[in-house]
Order: structure tokens, then C-alpha cells, then sequence
């Protein structure tokens, strides 16, 4: 769309399982592992997270929306 092609483009992470974009976060590296996880804070899970290109507004306007006690769920497809 035109809005996205004007747009500062970011790469947001998207749970595919509860369809929300703010909850995906990086966990603190275990004792074991060095290695940082993003995981769902709704979902308690890293299973369904998946990277889309989103313009910046876009995450914005969720995060207002958010703020409203409206909660958006996005639909996402995984790209095979």
C-alpha cells in the first residue's frame, strides 16, 4: 500500500497463536544457554513467533490503541 511504501518500514515480531504484536519479548539468557528468546508474554510460549515488515505508524496506532484498552489481533499466515 502507499502508506507502507512512504513509511519508515520496521521488522515487528507477531505471535501467530494469540495474534498480538506488543507481547513478543526477548527473554534473558538461562544459565545454560547465552542465547536471548523471544517469547510470547501472553502465550508463555516462542512456538508461534514470527517476523513481518510493518510501517512504523502502524505500530504506533496498536500501541495507542493499547492504551485505550482496545487490543488488536493480527492474522498472520506463515510464509512458506
Amino acid at each position: 500500500t502507499r502508506t507502507h511504501a512512504r513509511t519508515r518500514a520496521q521488522q515487528a515480531s507477531v505471535c501467530r497463536l494469540c495474534g498480538s504484536m506488543l507481547a513478543p519479548v526477548l527473554e534473558a539468557p538461562s544459565a545454560t544457554s547465552k542465547k536471548r528468546t523471544l517469547t510470547c508474554a501472553l502465550c508463555k510460549t516462542g512456538k508461534g513467533i514470527v517476523r513481518v515488515c510493518v510501517p512504523y505508524v502502524f505500530r504506533y496506532l496498536i500501541a495507542e490503541l493499547l492504551a485505550m484498552n482496545i487490543r488488536l489481533s493480527l492474522d498472520v499466515d506463515a510464509i512458506s
